[in-house]
């Protein structure tokens, strides 16, 4: 049942005839303040809620069946200790474009199930032990928010998490950060600020594929900074500040196919530092080292 772009600023009961048999709730485009508690509560078959473009200040207690719940472009600035309890079925949170700043310790302790988080475009700081119930956690969502490190562990128990972007933050350092994280296969950590990476920074993480450190401050990749990352095809570095690539910074790193390192400072490279048939791109053309060639490089430019 759709009541989007009404102009309502409150959800009268009479417009919910059979409250027994509503499934799908959309109120987008409205002028809705406060969250229907009381009678989106009644809605016991309900399984997608959305409230979009609203100006919602608080997400409160409400109907345990949902599956789905779309808050995006609200006005929400904290998640509570009960905001979200006996949500035991939700799979989907999306709270794209709020103003959450605070995560309660426990405010998703009753969403086990939840596969798919989206707290993007926040002013989130610190997620702290919030994301410690998320077991079945596969995608998380922390794009445009206000995290400028990221603790040691700060995702330990998200074991199925596949796909994690922290893109768009003020990050400066990340520890070990990604440990016992053993299906990720897609990072996001770009348009930080980190001005390095660290020594097994990524370490034990056997799934990850690509992993996104372009538009950073990076001035300086250590020799194991890519360490036992051997599902890696690829590492985007671009727009950063690196000087030269060191020896065996690539090395053991048997499925790698591309790097991209446009827009930095090298000035000049040793194809016995990469692996075979590497490819480093640039703006119109691809730069592409073989040991088998003489000289060590190849021209080929990109249509």
């Amino acid at each position: 049942m759709s009541f989007a772009s009404n102009q309502l600023q409150v959800l009268p009961g009479r417009l919910l005839p059979d409250k027994n048999s509503v499934e799908l709730l959309d109120l987008t485009s409205n002028f809705i303040l406060e969250f229907p508690e009381q009678l989106v509560n009644k809605l016991t078959k309900l399984k997608k809620y959305a409230i979009i473009f609203c100006s919602v200040f608080s997400a409160t207690k409400m109907c345990v069946s949902l599956s789905r719940l779309l808050f995006r472009r609200n006005s929400i600035q904290r998640l509570g200790r009960f905001s979200l309890s006996g949500l035991t079925d939700l799979e989907s949170l999306d709270l794209h474009d709020n103003r959450v700043e605070h995560l309660a310790a426990d405010a998703f302790r009753d969403l086990q199930r939840l596969k798919s988080l989206d707290l993007s475009l926040n002013v989130v700081g610190d997620v702290g032990d919030a994301l410690e119930p998320l077991s079945s956690l596969m995608r998380l969502n922390l794009s445009d928010n206000y995290l400028t490190s990221l603790p040691r562990n700060a995702f330990h128990s998200l074991r199925r998490l596949s796909t994690l972007d922290v893109s768009n933050n003020t990050i400066v350092e990340v520890g070990r950060a990604f440990v016992d994280m053993p299906e990720l296969k897609y990072l996001d950590l770009s348009h930080n600020h980190l001005p390095e990476v660290k020594e097994g920074a990524f370490k034990a993480l056997p799934e990850l594929i690509s992993l996104h450190l372009d538009h950073n401050s990076i001035v300086e990749l250590q020799s194991d900074s890519f360490q036992d990352l051997g599902s890696l095809e690829q590492i985007v570095l671009t727009k950063n500040g690196i000087p030269e690539i060191k020896r065996e910074t690539f090395r053991d790193l048997p499925s790698l196919e591309v790097i991209k390192l446009d827009d930095n400072l090298i000035k000049a490279l040793d194809s016995r530092y990469v692996p075979y048939e590497v490819v480093y791109f640039s703006r119109r053309r691809c730069l592409k080292f073989t040991t088998s060639a003489s000289s060590g490089l190849s021209w080929t430019y990109i249509p």
